[in-house]
């Protein structure tokens, strides 16, 4: 993939405003709200293959030009300060619910040659992974 400037900072300035969009109060948690759809079409537009349902919190972080390789299934939540390295395809199944400070990685290198592997992740449906797992 070629690097270009304009769709890194486009894709920068889409989530960023998503990311500044207001949370709603904790009695309108629920995916079906207005905000949290919102939401999902900005980050829709930055790359990110999202299901119907789905809320992000604040600080999803992902690295610059590879959002696409993120798929996130229906009904499926994301806690604040959420950083999944997508170096190969991540595919979070339906249901799923991670908590805050998450960390989703598949990428890494040969320990001899450092030439740099990456392989896909799938999480199934219905899980649930807790504060701080890596």
């Amino acid at each position: 993939m070629k690097f270009s400037w304009f769709r890194w900072y486009g894709r920068e300035l889409i989530k960023s405003i998503a990311d500044l969009m207001p949370t709603p109060p904790l009695y309108l948690l629920h995916s079906q709200h207005k905000w949290w759809n919102r939401k999902s079409v900005l980050l829709r537009l930055a790359g990110l293959n999202i299901g119907k349902n789905v809320v992000i919190d604040r600080n999803f972080f992902s690295p610059t030009l590879l959002e696409e390789n993120i798929t996130i299934g229906d009904n499926s939540s994301v806690g604040r300060h959420f950083s999944c390295f997508a170096f190969g395809h991540i595919n979070i199944g339906t249901f799923c619910m991670f908590a805050a400070n998450v960390t989703l990685t598949n990428g890494g290198h040969e320990r001899n040659s450092l030439q740099p592997i990456a392989g896909q992740l799938n999480i199934g449906n219905g899980c649930w992974i807790g504060h701080g797992a890596t």
